[in-house]
């Protein structure tokens, strides 16, 4: 798959700078293709350089009427694109020092924006601009790992209301995850042979999983 094939399967590039060398980078798609994607990679001291750390957000919606959508995007192995978020996309794009995405869902229209700063900092906002839901269940997928690729530590995840803390085998350095609305819930979910198009377009390592 070439450059332009790339684009046209799974949307444009973005990037955002933290301020202090980290940064968030994708695709419109919300798909990653490279093994620097993901929505929070922080910039720590040597010897550790850039590690990602949030690699990406799977949500699922469900309206009043009991449907419900997949928005994100993820390709595998095989080539298959599943889910297929980017179908329901009305709008991606930079906004000034924002990423934001717009879905359309029949009645409902869904805003997710981003935002990262220093201090390692990332911030994601979902709005509802139309229509009704009955939920939104926001699945973060994590790592550790430097971002040009390699594996991570073994994660241990810690829940408490409106928080969530990850702790990463054999470091010092935590995770905070936390919610302005919702609880969050322990759910193991494991993402296997995710694809990175553009690593096998450069003949590096192409595939990885992802943890929840």
């Amino acid at each position: 798959m070439d450059v332009d094939a790339i684009e046209s399967e799974l949307g444009r590039e973005w990037l955002l700078p933290c301020g202090n060398g980290g940064y968030a980078s994708g695709r419109t798609s919300t798909a990653r293709t490279r093994s620097y994607h993901g929505l929070l990679v922080a910039a720590l001291p040597a010897p550790d350089d850039r590690m990602l750390v949030l690699a990406q957000v799977d949500e699922v919606v469900r309206d009043r009427a009991g449907r419900t959508w997949l928005l994100a995007t993820h390709q595998y192995r095989d080539g298959t694109v599943h889910p297929q978020g980017r179908r329901h996309l009305e709008a991606a794009g930079r906004r000034g020092r924002s990423m934001v995405w717009r879905w359309r869902l029949d009645a409902v229209l869904i805003e997710r924006r981003l935002e990262v700063g220093p201090g390692n900092r990332g911030r994601l906002v979902w709005s509802l601009l139309e229509g009704e839901l009955d939920s939104l269940i926001c699945r973060p997928f994590v790592s550790f790992r430097r971002h040009h690729g390699g594996a991570g530590p073994k994660l241990d995840f810690e829940v408490t209301g409106s928080r969530a803390g990850l702790r990463f085998e054999g470091r010092s350095e935590r995770l905070r995850l936390e919610a302005s609305a919702g609880i969050w819930r322990s759910e193991a979910i494991r993402h296997e042979d995710i694809r990175l198009a553009d690593e096998s377009r450069r003949g590096l390592g192409d595939v990885e999983a992802l943890d929840s």
